[in-house]
C-alpha cells in the first residue's frame, strides 16, 4: 500500500497538533476560570453587603452617597464592598467636576470618611 505525499503531511500534521491539544483546551479553561472568579467575587461582595445591611453592620449605601455628594461634586465611576482591618468600607471612585480622579474610601458603619486618594 502506497500513501501519497498529501496523505503523509495530513497525517503527520495532525500527530504533531494532537498532544498539544489538550494542553491547550486546559489553559482556555484556566482563563475562563480566573474570569469567572472575578465574577464570583463580585456576586459574593453583593451578597456581603446585603448581610451587612441587613445586620445593621452597614449604613445604607444611599445614606453614604448622598453625604458624599455634599462634601464633593463629581460623577461616581465604581464603588467596591470590602472588609479592611475588620471594618466595612464602601471605596468610591469619583471623577470630580474639575476631571480630577479620587478614590475615597468610607467607614460603612460610621459613615466616616477614612481616607481620599487623588490624582
Amino acid at each position: 500500500m502506497q500513501i501519497s505525499r498529501r496523505h503523509f503531511i495530513a497525517s503527520l500534521a495532525a500527530f504533531t497538533v494532537l498532544p498539544a491539544s489538550p494542553v491547550l483546551a486546559d489553559r482556555r479553561r484556566r482563563r475562563r476560570g480566573r474570569r469567572r472568579k472575578h465574577d464570583d467575587d463580585r456576586h459574593h461582595d453583593h451578597e456581603d453587603a446585603a448581610r451587612a445591611r441587613k445586620s445593621g453592620d452597614v449604613l445604607p449605601l444611599r445614606d453614604i452617597l448622598e453625604k458624599l455628594e455634599r462634601t464633593q461634586q463629581g460623577e461616581i465611576v465604581s464603588i467596591e464592598f470590602d472588609k479592611e482591618d475588620g471594618v466595612w468600607v464602601y471605596e468610591i471612585k469619583m471623577v470630580t467636576s474639575d476631571g480630577r480622579y479620587l478614590e475615597i474610601y468610607v467607614n460603612a458603619k460610621s459613615n466616616e470618611v477614612l481616607k481620599i486618594e487623588g490624582k
